[in-house]
């Protein structure tokens, strides 16, 4: 049972990492293309950075005094929501730089803390001194790196053929299915 919880947790967040390469490649297309000013990248850069800032010092009593799982769950939910804000706020609205910048601050608080919660609760479920596990998330920790990068890869492809908000509904979208997993590990465990 245990294998399948890990299974289910690596698949969330390689999804997770995935996700976040989209939406960092857009954001920053998007950014350029509606500002065109490079200085509201940099206030984006500053948004996703700020929440580590007044997040890390809380983090730790925070993740440890919740379940974990439904934690992430609903972290990465969240955090799917204000991504697929960008492209529905497009759709109804009208291209909005402040809802951009919205979504970028609170999709990056939520990442903060997913990232955080991710490294506990694997932590939590390799505790047993399983050679293979700890292999398996070795190789695990590349494929994010890779997932990172051949997500931004796509996210610019996808980009090019169709706009840049299929690229950010797609994010969104694995999100929701990341957060479904982590749902599965807290029902599981």
């Amino acid at each position: 049972m245990k294998k399948k919880l890990i299974y289910y947790f690596l698949i969330a967040a390689f999804l997770g990492q995935f996700s976040e390469g989209i939406f960092n490649i857009v954001c920053i297309l998007l950014l350029t293309e509606l500002g065109s000013s490079y200085i509201s990248i940099g206030y984006m850069f500053v948004l996703i950075m700020l929440p580590s800032v007044f997040i890390q010092p809380i983090s730790g009593p925070l993740i440890d005094s919740k379940n974990k799982a439904k934690f992430s769950a609903i972290l990465a939910f969240i955090r799917g929501i204000f991504i697929a804000l960008i492209p529905i706020w497009k759709l109804l609205f009208g291209s909005s730089i402040l809802i951009i910048y919205i979504s970028i601050l609170i999709s990056y608080i939520m990442y903060h803390l997913l990232s955080s919660t991710n490294d506990s609760m694997m932590a939590e479920l390799t505790t047993e001194k399983n050679q293979k596990i700890t292999k398996m998330i070795a190789a695990m920790q590349g494929a994010l790196q890779v997932g990172l990068l051949s997500s931004a890869l796509i996210a610019g492809g996808l980009t090019q053929k169709f706009n840049a908000y299929i690229p950010l509904t797609i994010s969104a979208i694995l999100y929701f299915i990341s957060s479904i997993l982590f749902f599965s590990i807290k029902k599981a465990s």
